[in-house]
Protein backbone atom coordinates (compact mmCIF):
# COMPACT_ATOMS: atom_id res chain seq x y z
CA UNK A 1 0.00 0.00 0.00
CA UNK A 2 3.28 1.75 -0.75
CA UNK A 3 0.64 4.76 -3.00
CA UNK A 4 -1.90 4.57 -0.71
CA UNK A 5 -2.58 7.05 2.60
CA UNK A 6 -5.50 5.32 4.15
CA UNK A 7 -6.03 6.46 7.88
CA UNK A 8 -6.18 4.01 10.36
CA UNK A 9 -9.80 4.14 10.59
CA UNK A 10 -10.23 3.61 7.04
CA UNK A 11 -8.13 0.49 6.93
CA UNK A 12 -9.95 -0.92 9.68
CA UNK A 13 -13.18 0.11 8.33
CA UNK A 14 -12.08 -1.81 5.00
CA UNK A 15 -10.38 -4.62 6.78
CA UNK A 16 -13.77 -5.12 8.65
CA UNK A 17 -15.64 -5.19 5.56
CA UNK A 18 -13.80 -7.59 3.70
CA UNK A 19 -12.87 -10.08 6.30
CA UNK A 20 -9.22 -9.93 5.96
CA UNK A 21 -6.40 -7.38 5.74
CA UNK A 22 -6.94 -5.63 1.97
CA UNK A 23 -3.70 -5.87 -0.28
CA UNK A 24 -2.63 -4.17 -3.28
CA UNK A 25 -5.17 -1.04 -2.30
CA UNK A 26 -4.09 2.32 -4.74
CA UNK A 27 -6.78 4.39 -3.29
CA UNK A 28 -10.31 4.45 -2.22
CA UNK A 29 -12.71 5.24 -5.44
CA UNK A 30 -15.77 6.03 -4.02
CA UNK A 31 -16.89 6.37 -0.15
CA UNK A 32 -20.04 7.28 1.46
CA UNK A 33 -20.57 10.74 2.54
CA UNK A 34 -19.77 9.95 6.37
CA UNK A 35 -16.46 8.90 4.76
CA UNK A 36 -17.22 4.90 4.46
CA UNK A 37 -15.07 3.47 1.41
CA UNK A 38 -17.51 1.39 -0.80
CA UNK A 39 -15.42 0.95 -3.63
CA UNK A 40 -11.44 0.32 -3.70
CA UNK A 41 -8.90 1.07 -7.01
CA UNK A 42 -6.08 -1.68 -6.43
CA UNK A 43 -3.37 -2.43 -8.44
CA UNK A 44 -2.94 -4.36 -11.98
CA UNK A 45 -0.14 -6.55 -9.81
CA UNK A 46 -0.44 -8.10 -6.45
CA UNK A 47 1.82 -9.91 -4.72
CA UNK A 48 3.65 -10.21 -7.59
CA UNK A 49 1.12 -11.89 -9.52
CA UNK A 50 -1.65 -10.32 -11.88
CA UNK A 51 -4.94 -8.72 -10.25
CA UNK A 52 -7.77 -9.24 -12.57
CA UNK A 53 -9.83 -6.22 -11.02
CA UNK A 54 -9.28 -2.87 -10.84
CA UNK A 55 -12.37 -1.61 -8.66
CA UNK A 56 -13.27 -3.89 -6.00
CA UNK A 57 -16.16 -2.97 -3.74
CA UNK A 58 -15.69 -3.24 -0.07
CA UNK A 59 -19.07 -2.38 0.91
CA UNK A 60 -21.42 -5.02 1.68
CA UNK A 61 -24.37 -3.27 1.40
CA UNK A 62 -23.24 -2.73 -2.60
CA UNK A 63 -22.11 -6.02 -2.68
CA UNK A 64 -25.52 -7.45 -1.92
CA UNK A 65 -27.52 -4.88 -4.06
CA UNK A 66 -25.33 -5.67 -6.95
CA UNK A 67 -25.76 -9.50 -6.08
CA UNK A 68 -29.59 -8.88 -5.81
CA UNK A 69 -29.71 -6.95 -10.02
CA UNK A 70 -27.36 -10.29 -11.18
CA UNK A 71 -29.54 -12.84 -9.76
CA UNK A 72 -32.75 -10.80 -10.85
CA UNK A 73 -31.36 -11.46 -14.58
CA UNK A 74 -30.31 -7.88 -15.39
CA UNK A 75 -27.14 -8.42 -16.48
CA UNK A 76 -27.83 -11.44 -18.94
CA UNK A 77 -30.43 -8.61 -20.15
CA UNK A 78 -27.84 -6.45 -20.61
CA UNK A 79 -25.65 -8.78 -22.25
CA UNK A 80 -28.52 -9.75 -24.73
CA UNK A 81 -29.43 -6.18 -25.55
CA UNK A 82 -26.18 -5.80 -26.22
CA UNK A 83 -26.09 -8.45 -29.09
CA UNK A 84 -29.44 -7.44 -30.56
CA UNK A 85 -28.90 -3.38 -30.90
CA UNK A 86 -26.62 -2.42 -33.15
CA UNK A 87 -26.12 1.20 -31.78
CA UNK A 88 -26.03 0.18 -28.01
CA UNK A 89 -23.53 -2.48 -29.43
CA UNK A 90 -21.15 0.33 -31.01
CA UNK A 91 -21.16 2.20 -27.64
CA UNK A 92 -20.70 -0.35 -25.41
CA UNK A 93 -17.89 -1.44 -27.48
CA UNK A 94 -16.68 2.48 -27.99
CA UNK A 95 -16.62 3.19 -24.55
CA UNK A 96 -14.64 0.07 -23.79
CA UNK A 97 -12.06 0.61 -26.39
CA UNK A 98 -11.54 4.17 -24.54
CA UNK A 99 -11.60 2.74 -20.98
CA UNK A 100 -8.90 0.62 -22.41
Amino acid sequence: MANCQLTEQQLDIITTQLGRTPRGIVRIAHQTKDGIPTVLQTRSLVADKPFPTMYWLCSKDLHKAINEIETAGWTKHIEQRILDESDLRETFYGIHQQYV
